[in-house]
């Protein structure tokens, strides 16, 4: 007998499978706004409770004393050193600068800057012998040389002055250190300074007008210690003695020299003398 053989029934119905069902798988919100991570039972209370702190040691105390101790100690004696430091320091420059010479024009009395002789003119040059008396203010001798020149700046006083003073000063130039032709020493004194500046009359010379001045810079040198170069710079109008009324001429109103060939010696004179520019 043969038996009737049928296939296998296979479940087609897919209503079972929820990925090809209508139906939703029940999604339930989550605030993450309120997930908070697991607390420990003993630190449960730590954000509202303060932490009591154990009191300092005896010990402690003191060794946060002796260290505070210490630095303001150790503060204290840097300060000293570099206060000591500093005094030392003034005290040597004070003891430097009271050894050191300095090198002056003397105006005390007839002094100062005055002819020695005639003023002359010889061709085309001018001659004017001068005595220019020095004193070393301080207390150790210099050597001692005056490089100056004869200019005219009008008689003026001020910025034109002052400017002619530091270009001679700088043409005229410097001795060096180890200059050996310093024509005088000076010790703590005075002494006279003769020269005769010759300069061209086309340089002194404004129109008809003759209104010399002298400028320039004594140079001086301690003979002894510390021989840095120092100067003194200086100017005076070169006028006639006295006006026309042979009234003594005002020293800050000198009178222009005529054009003559020769005048006396106590006619024309050097007024209004100034330490003009820096001294060093």
């Amino acid at each position: 007998m043969k038996e009737d053989s049928q296939p296998e029934q296979i479940n087609t119905n897919t209503n079972n499978d929820p990925q090809k069902s209508g139906n939703k798988v029940p999604v339930v919100p989550v605030n993450i706004g309120k997930v908070d991570a697991p607390k420990h039972p003993d630190t449960s209370n730590t954000d509202t409770r303060q932490r009591k702190r154990k009191p300092l040691s005896r010990f402690q105390c003191w060794t946060i004393g002796l260290a505070g101790v210490g630095i303001l100690v150790a503060a204290g004696t840097g300060l000293a050193i570099v206060c000591q430091d500093i005094i030392a320091h003034r005290t040597l420059i004070e003891m430097q600068l009271e050894k050191r010479p300095w090198v002056s024009i003397d105006n005390t009395g007839e002094k100062g800057i005055v002819p020695f002789d005639d003023l002359t003119i010889q061709g085309s040059t001018a001659n004017f012998p001068l005595r220019v008396s020095l004193k070393n203010f301080g207390q150790s001798p210099a050597k001692v040389e005056i490089r100056a020149d004869i200019v005219n700046v009008g008689y003026d006083t001020g910025a034109t002055l002052l400017t002619a003073v530091e270009n001679t000063c700088k043409s005229q130039g410097q001795p060096e250190s180890t200059y050996k032709g310093w024509p005088a020493t000076i010790v703590p004194g005075t002494i006279t300074y003769n020269h005769t500046w010759s300069p061209e009359i086309t340089k002194i010379t404004q129109g008809n007008e003759i209104k010399p001045t002298i400028v320039g810079c004594i140079w001086y040198q301690a003979t002894t210690g510390d021989t840095s170069l120092h100067k003194t710079p200086f100017s005076g109008q070169i006028s006639m003695a006295t006006d026309s009324k042979r009234a003594a001429v005002e020293p800050t109103n000198p009178i222009q020299i005529p054009p003559k060939r020769a005048i006396a010696k106590g006619d024309w004179a050097v007024v209004d003398i100034l330490m003009k520019g820096t001294a060093d």
